[in-house]
């Protein structure tokens, strides 16, 4: 049986839902073209409920297909509804399932690369030059944003504590000590360790991700170059050298962003901020901040250099990976933090 809900050139929307809503359909839409000024729709019947007044238990799901139905899927084209009303929602059991297959496809991919890069450590004469200009990259590149990143580290944090301590009876030298363990132990390699997610984690994404679309890595391997030694090993290098480095410019920025941010704003001497400082200094702190620093170069630079090294897609497939690349080192990055907490403090 089928319903006409076309008057006079024109389609009756309150009468096709007042249809939709009390008679339930079980069946399909089709467009048809009538004319050139307007489209007449036909219900076509495939087992209604024919009680009158009693609306088929299937109405509701189908209400929830009405605007594709209407308009179209982004082809333009209508989508019929099946019969059975299969369109739900996935068991949470198989979508976590999946999930973890995916997961598990990816660490068996970032695994085997890493084992070739190890494999292949030891062909020095391959990546030298590679690895120097690298370490240029990674380390010399970054210093400026790591000074600035350091020096209002510090200044902010010299501010807040004076703010949060303004008793009487508590001394200004635990400004000081505040201020330069929390640099030590945790800021100057975190905050440092997040900014160059960013800017040396998504480089190597995009670098090794170019590459690999445009078929440059192939290039390689079809002139005899291991193409894991001469892109991968030289990045990872930089990141595990160069990361320390930068966490020992970022302490002593921070802590001399404090001592100046206290002087300029009087909230803090310099003779006290010193003496706080020395007070509770310990060496476990620094190497503590260099473990920190080292495992976070590792993590950064092979994530990026995985994602890219995998990339597809064209242009979107190396955007998305210099994404990913970023968004999982700054994640990763803060996990190592808190499992190196739990097990060396």
């Amino acid at each position: 049986m089928a319903h006409s809900l076309v008057t006079d050139g024109r389609v009756s929307v309150a009468g096709f839902v007042q249809t939709f809503v009390d008679r339930g359909i079980n069946g399909s839409f089709r467009r048809k073209e009538a004319g050139s000024d307007a489209r007449k729709i036909e219900i076509l019947s495939m087992g209604m409920n024919e009680s009158e007044g009693e609306p088929s238990p299937n109405w509701a799901k189908n209400f929830v297909l009405l605007p594709t139905l209407l308009f179209g899927n982004k082809n333009g084209e209508t989508e019929p509804i099946r019969q059975n009303h299969d369109r739900q929602a996935d068991d949470p059991r198989e979508a976590g399932t999946r999930f973890m297959i995916y997961a598990m496809q990816e660490l068996g991919k970032y695994t085997s690369l890493l084992y070739q890069a190890l494999r292949s450590s030891t062909e020095v004469k391959t990546y030298r030059k590679n690895l120097v200009h690298e370490l240029v990259k990674v380390g010399y590149d970054s210093l400026g944003i790591i000074v600035l990143v350091g020096l209002f580290t510090g200044a902010v944090l010299t501010i807040q504590t004076a703010y949060q301590l303004e008793l009487s009876f508590i001394p200004l030298t635990t400004i000081g000590s505040i201020v330069s363990e929390s640099i030590l132990i945790e800021l100057a390699a975190v905050i440092s360790s997040l900014v160059l997610a960013g800017k040396v984690g998504a480089r190597i994404a995009t670098e090794l991700g170019t590459m690999k679309v445009s078929e440059q890595v192939d290039a390689l391997e079809s002139m005899g170059f291991n193409s894991v030694t001469f892109l991968v090993i030289p990045r990872v290098l930089a990141g595990l050298l160069m990361f320390p480095i930068l966490y020992i410019v970022a302490s002593v920025c921070g802590i001399g962003g404090g001592l100046v941010a206290g002087i300029l704003t009087g909230v803090v001497p310099s003779s006290d901020f010193i003496t706080g400082a020395q007070m509770f200094f310990t060496p476990w702190n620094v190497l503590f901040g260099f473990v920190k620093s080292f495992v976070f170069g590792f993590v950064i630079t092979s994530i990026a250099c995985y994602k890219g090294y995998y990339a597809s897609g064209g242009a979107e497939g190396v955007g998305t990976c210099t994404t990913q690349a970023t968004v999982l080192g700054c994640i990763f990055v803060l996990l190592a933090d808190f499992m190196l907490a739990v097990l060396l403090l």
